[in-house]
């Protein structure tokens, strides 16, 4: 029975990331959304934007649990080669997040994301097509922000 509830909880624990993965990815493209797919006779909703949702998100994630969402994918991803189904959702929610969110970057980068995406690239290039398209995803998203932070030192310059 103990081999049974550990799978059991394994795979829990992988259809918890693939919802947050899928939550996350949704959040990600709010902005970019059609602001009237169809027309409804609902009260039309507040505009709130990826970023908003992603900093409420991590800060009551925290409080609840007092863990650090990203700490925890971050983490997550660090087992690639052990589970890298679980690696490559980490890998597509660190995206989701870092993509809506500066903050979110800006802490991934804090917490050591790049080392660990680059050792997870490594297992993905060797093992496994799907880790290896989210990681790259990763790496374009954490150097992204270099590049606007140097055209807005530019800016600022000029």
């Amino acid at each position: 029975k103990h081999s049974q509830e550990i799978e059991h909880m394994s795979l829990l624990h992988n259809l918890a990331l693939a919802v947050l993965a899928n939550a996350l990815e949704v959040v990600e493209n709010i902005d970019s959304r059609d602001s009237e797919p169809e027309t409804t006779d609902t009260k039309p909703r507040a505009r709130v934007d990826s970023s908003d949702i992603t900093s409420a998100f991590m800060n009551e994630g925290k409080e609840i649990t007092s863990k650090e969402i990203l700490s925890t994918l971050i983490s997550e991803l660090g087992k690639a080669a052990k589970t890298p189904h679980n690696a490559t959702l980490s890998a597509k929610c660190l995206s989701s997040l870092m993509g809506a969110s500066d903050d979110a970057r800006r802490r991934a980068k804090e917490l050591g994301a790049k080392n660990v995406v680059s050792t997870a690239l490594d297992v993905g290039v060797r093992t496994h097509a799907k880790l290896e398209t989210e990681c790259n995803k990763v790496v374009k998203v954490l150097t992204q922000e270099r590049i606007e932070e140097e055209n807005q030192q530019q800016d600022d310059e000029n």
